[in-house]
């Protein structure tokens, strides 16, 4: 995972603008999903909290053994353990250049559109594996249409 570092501090309070969310009914066919990111909290193993003044960037990738996973960790009652993944939610499985880890639950996913190059949130994290290539669950927030690009 690259490391970014911040020009000046941050306060976690501050707000500089929304995401733009994505809109099926404004943005279907404007989103290039195959130019995705998530930016993570910065940790690089499981048990370390603290918080080094950058944050990570993870370039999102489809991933082959995606089905395996998925059927793997649901269960019966449809519950995903380990996981923050809610049982009615849209889930969908997604590789990276790094991985997720402690920290990062909730890491926005942001698309870039094809016409403004104005980023996209697409997704939200809900794995953290913290080990490189493992392929990672999010919640789909585009109503399918990420999940259906990630599935193809």
């Amino acid at each position: 995972m690259a490391e970014i570092p911040l020009p000046e501090p941050v306060n976690i309070a501050d707000c500089p603008e929304h995401a733009c969310v994505y809109e099926a009914s404004t943005m279907d066919g404007r989103v290039n999903f195959a130019d995705c990111f998530g930016v993570g909290y910065g940790t690089q193993s499981a048990s370390d909290y603290n918080y080094y003044g950058a944050v990570n960037r993870m370039t999102i990738t489809t991933s082959n053994c995606c089905d395996v996973l998925t059927d793997a960790v649901s269960k019966a009652n449809g519950t995903y353990p380990e996981t923050m993944v809610h049982s009615t939610s849209q889930v969908v499985c997604m590789g990276s250049d790094d991985s997720s880890c402690g920290g990062d639950f909730g890491t926005p996913i942001y698309c870039k559109s094809f016409d403004t190059n104005e980023y996209v949130l697409v997704a939200a994290l809900t794995s953290a594996p913290c080990t490189s290539g493992d392929p990672i669950l999010a919640n789909d927030l585009t109503g399918g249409a990420f999940g259906a690009y990630l599935n193809q």
